[in-house]
């Protein structure tokens, strides 16, 4: 005999958003993690370089640190669709596609 169909959708497992000493994360640029001095020169610099506003410059700033989306938008008290539209426009003003040359732009930005 068969069992009857439980229904319902199936369920993404989410990460933990906990991280520990040795996790690693595809947009983090630096698996350890940046500096905060050196994220925010690093940001200050871009930002300054590329005609970013302050609230570009602060979820850059985040993005720098390894934030997701969700993460930017709890930061910087937005809506997640808000941080969504500083983060393209972030990638729009630095020429870049996604996280990942953002991390290659920030690099060849530092000293």
């Amino acid at each position: 005999m068969v069992a009857p169909f439980e229904g319902g959708a199936r369920q993404r497992r989410r990460p933990s958003p906990e991280r520990g000493p040795g996790d690693v994360r595809l947009h983090d640029p630096h698996p350890r993690g940046m500096d905060a001095a050196a994220g925010t020169d690093t940001a200050r610099r871009l930002a300054q370089a590329h005609g970013l506003n302050p609230r570009e410059e602060q979820a850059l700033r985040l993005m720098l640190h390894g934030a997701s989306n969700r993460e930017i938008a709890s930061g910087m008290l937005i809506s997640e669709s808000t941080a969504k539209k500083h983060v393209n426009a972030v990638y729009r003003k630095l020429g870049v596609a996604n996280r990942m040359g953002l991390v290659h732009r920030a690099c060849s930005a530092l000293p």
